[in-house]
Formats: C-alpha cells, sequence, structure tokens
C-alpha cells in the first residue's frame, strides 16, 4: 500500500488515538498481584509495578489518592487495584492510573486485626473486671443489624419463641463493606438516648474474615466500650471472634444464641412460679422447719451464754486470790532492781558513745592540720609563680625564634627579587602582557616592553632588529643583529 504524506500520524496523534481507544474499550480495570519497585517521588506521586508469576505492569498513583491510603505500599505486598489505563505519551510507556488500592488476603487482615488487638487491650477495653451482668428481664431490647439479613430473623424468632412479649427495636445498619462500621458504632451510640433499653445486641450472620471485618473495626470496638447500656456481640459462627466480641459485656457464638441469652424462657419462669406457689401454700413444709431451726439455735445460745458466764466466774476467783498474794514492797523492789540496771546500761552507753566521737575529733583534727589552708594557699602561690616564669621563658624562646625565621624570610625574599638582576645590567622584555623567554617568541613587526633597572621603553621588532619607536620616550633602543632572548645585559 502507499501512504500520502499527509496520512502519517506524529507521535503524539498517535498515542492520543491509542488513549482514546483503551479507555474507550477499558474505561475501568480492576486486577490484583503484587507491588514491584514502588517508589514515591518528592511530589507525593506513587510509581510502582505490579506483577504475577508470568507478568507485569506499571502502574501510578497520584498523590491525592496516595494520601488517602490506610498502609504503606511496600515491595511483596498483595494488593487490589482499580484503574484507569493509559500510554504516557513523554516515554510511549503503557501504566495504569490507579484510583484506588486495598491490601488483599486474609493473611493481612489477620495481621491488622492482632495488631489493633494489642493496641485495645494495652487500653484495658478487654478486661473482664469491667464486664456487666445482663438483665434476668429486659423491658425492652435494641438490635443492631442489617433489616434484610437472616441476623435479625434469628434473633427475633427465638424472642418470640421465648418472651413474645418484651418488645425489640431495631437500627437498620449495613453489616459488610464501606462505611458500615460506621454505621454500626452510630447505632451502638443510638440507644443510649433510649433510657427504656436494657440491653443491645450487634451482630450479623456468617462469612468470611473480610465480611466481618466491620466488627473489627476500632469506632465500633470504642463505641461498645463506651455504651452504657450492656452489649450483646452475636457475630458469624462460633469459631468466629471479632474484637466487638471481646469489648462486649457478653459474646453470643450466634446470632440465634443471642436471642436465647437475652431473655429467659417463658414456660420456664411460669413452671417456677407454680412451684414456688405450691410451696408457700404448703406452711407446714417450709415454715415450721424454720420455727424449730429457731428454737434450736435459741437452745444452743443459751448453753454457750450459761458456760461463758461460768467461765468468767472462775477466772475472776482466780484473781481475787492472786491479790491476795501480791507484795508492793517485793513488786517494788523489783522495779527498782530494773531501774538501776537499765540507768547503768545508759551510763555505760553514753561514754561508749562520747569516746567514740573523741576518737572521731581527733581524727579531724589531724585531717584538718594535714590539709592547713594557710600551707594550700603557700603552695599554690609557689606553683602559680613557676607556672609564670615558665610561660615567660616560653614566650621569649617562642618571640626569638619567630624573629630569627622572619629574619631568614626577608633574606630569601631579598634574594629572589627580581629588580637586584636588573641592578646588574639585565633587562625584562614582555610582549601583550607575558614576559618573553626565548628569542623564538619574537616576531616582525611585533611591539615588545623593555624595563631596566630604571626606566623602561617600547620597541618594534623588524628584520632581526628591535627598533625602537621614535615616539617612544625612555632610552635609547637595543639594536641586535638576531633575535635575542628576553633577558637583555644593558
Amino acid at each position: 500500500m502507499t501512504t500520502s504524506p499527509e496520512q502519517y500520524l506524529s507521535i503524539t496523534e498517535l498515542t492520543t488515538r491509542f488513549n482514546d481507544s483503551i479507555q474507550a474499550a477499558f474505561p475501568l480495570v480492576s486486577f490484583k498481584g503484587e507491588i514491584s519497585q514502588c517508589t514515591q517521588a518528592s511530589s507525593g506521586h506513587l510509581y510502582f509495578t505490579i506483577k504475577d508469576e508470568k507478568s507485569q505492569l506499571s502502574a501510578v498513583m497520584w498523590r491525592g489518592v496516595a494520601t488517602k491510603l490506610t498502609f504503606v505500599p511496600k515491595q511483596g505486598m498483595e494488593v487490589h487495584c482499580q484503574g484507569k489505563p493509559n500510554i504516557y505519551s513523554g516515554t510511549g510507556k503503557f501504566q495504569v492510573v490507579v484510583s484506588r488500592m486495598e491490601e488483599a488476603g486474609e493473611g493481612l487482615l489477620q495481621k491488622r486485626f492482632l495488631e489493633l488487638k494489642s493496641k485495645l487491650e494495652k487500653e484495658g477495653l478487654f478486661d473482664p473486671s469491667r464486664k456487666r451482668l445482663l438483665p434476668f428481664l429486659p423491658r425492652k431490647i435494641g438490635v443492631v443489624t442489617s433489616k434484610s439479613g437472616a441476623a435479625i430473623h434469628d434473633i427475633m424468632t427465638k424472642i418470640l419463641e421465648r418472651m413474645p412479649i418484651v418488645p425489640v427495636v431495631l437500627y437498620d445498619s449495613r453489616v459488610q463493606g464501606e462505611g458500615a462500621a460506621e454505621e454500626i458504632a452510630r447505632g451502638i451510640q443510638y440507644f443510649q438516648r433510649d433510657k427504656d433499653i436494657d440491653v443491645v445486641i450487634i451482630g450479623r450472620g456468617g462469612g468470611s474474615l473480610e465480611d466481618l471485618w466491620s466488627f473489627n473495626e476500632e469506632v465500633v470496638v470504642r463505641a461498645v466500650f463506651a455504651s452504657s447500656i450492656p452489649i450483646i456481640s452475636a457475630v458469624g459462627h462460633e469459631v468466629d471472634i471479632s474484637l466487638s466480641d471481646l469489648a462486649a459485656d457478653v459474646r453470643a457464638p450466634t446470632p440465634t444464641a443471642a436471642g436465647e441469652m437475652v431473655v429467659p424462657r417463658r414456660e420456664d419462669l411460669l413452671t417456677n412460679l407454680e412451684r414456688f406457689e405450691r410451696s408457700l401454700r404448703n406452711f407446714d413444709l417450709w415454715f415450721y422447719p424454720f420455727s424449730q431451726r429457731v428454737d434450736d439455735f435459741e437452745s444452743r445460745l443459751s448453753r454457750s451464754v450459761q458456760i461463758r458466764i461460768e467461765q468468767s466466774r472462775s477466772k475472776l476467783e482466780k484473781l481475787r486470790a492472786d491479790l491476795g498474794t501480791i507484795r508492793p514492797d517485793r513488786y517494788l523492789a523489783q522495779l527498782a532492781g530494773t531501774v538501776e540496771e537499765r540507768a547503768r546500761k545508759l551510763r555505760d552507753a553514753v561514754q561508749r558513745r562520747l569516746r567514740g566521737l573523741d576518737d572521731r575529733s581527733l581524727q579531724l583534727d589531724r585531717r584538718l592540720r594535714k590539709f592547713d589552708p594557710e600551707q594550700l594557699l603557700k603552695s599554690a602561690r609557689e606553683q602559680v609563680v613557676f607556672t609564670e616564669r615558665r610561660l615567660r621563658q616560653g614566650v621569649a624562646v617562642s618571640v626569638r625564634e619567630q624573629k630569627q625565621r622572619l629574619r631568614e624570610y626577608y633574606k630569601m625574599l631579598q634574594a629572589l627579587n627580581f629588580e637586584k638582576v636588573l641592578h646588574r645590567g639585565f633587562s625584562l622584555v614582555s610582549a601583550e602582557g607575558k614576559f618573553i623567554r626565548s628569542a623564538d617568541e619574537l616576531h616582525d613587526g611585533q611591539m615588545i616592553d623593555i624595563r631596566f633597572a630604571k626606566g623602561g621603553t617600547k620597541a618594534e621588532v623588524k628584520s632581526g632588529v628591535i627598533d625602537k619607536p621614535k615616539s617612544a620616550g625612555g632610552k635609547k633602543g637595543v639594536n641586535g643583529s638576531s633575535k635575542q632572548g628576553a633577558l637583555f645585559s644593558s
């Protein structure tokens, strides 16, 4: 086929058409894979590669989307993504502009579950000591779940079966997906304002960890913890444990079990009432045995009192007999001996203490003499004088050395002074600001500067002869039959 020049497309036009075709066919793509080569630019944009076992795909997430992520994307992380495919015109590279990213797999959810559980457990949200008992027969029951789910059906079936007279109030809430956790938390807070609600049930039917995740969100767990009303958590099946289960006052293994826990069976209550009524009517069976026990207690109490009285009387007689045998003079003499012995021990202790203080005083006096302030000041003064003498000597030596070094440097500078060389009959030749070191550097018609020990002149090189221009001032020109070196003798 022959194509006219007008039919050829520019690269930009071709890329634009490719993008239009791709985006028309795939306005939004959903895919999953493993993150590889993840880099965040200084602009905040996220550049990464999504790969599986056989293929890989370049992707970019703009800063506005990246800042809203609830996790930090890392290499090796499994993710679910949604975005729009396009060809980047700058490099012609195919990529997907990701607008949504979520962590994939229950392993990652389990990790988040354990991290949040550890955090809330340290704050005391799961402390068993704060859990409350459920009311025996609640006046009204609140339920937070979906009105279209199986959980409300199971709960209501059991409540109507066991105690149909107790009213139930439903707060319709999503129990799965985005925003479900916030609705569940609002439902719990809603029932806090109703003074007739004695207990609240939250829950849903079974599902995967992702399906039940709303009941693991921190906002739900904190709402359960803050509730002033006892909470029953009935999430999933018996094997499913959620964080709301741990924070609730009572965990029900299933929504059906929650309906059984919250109210007693009407038939059981009626049976117990009938049994109590029969017991009350049979006066002889319960009252007379109780009266007999009272009589028996009275008899035992009377005997115990008599025994205590006899024991006290015997002790009093013994004390009265002992009082007659007490000799006050002997008791006073014994006390006097005790006082004298304690006085002697006190004198000995005081003398030992005084001797110890005298020895300590002598030791301190010797130490003070050893560290006489006048002697220390004299020694310090001598040390200062000695140090000052050493410093003066050191400074003097250093000054002499510096002067000698300065004289040597001066002599070296004088020896290198080119003006002395000029005074010996030599001159300096330069051209265009550069010194001429060789006759080979001269050429016909070149203007040169010649400097003598006293004054200088300009000259022009002509046919191997250096002539002084007639207009130049200073000394006469220097002639020669051939080009000479840069340093001339006068």
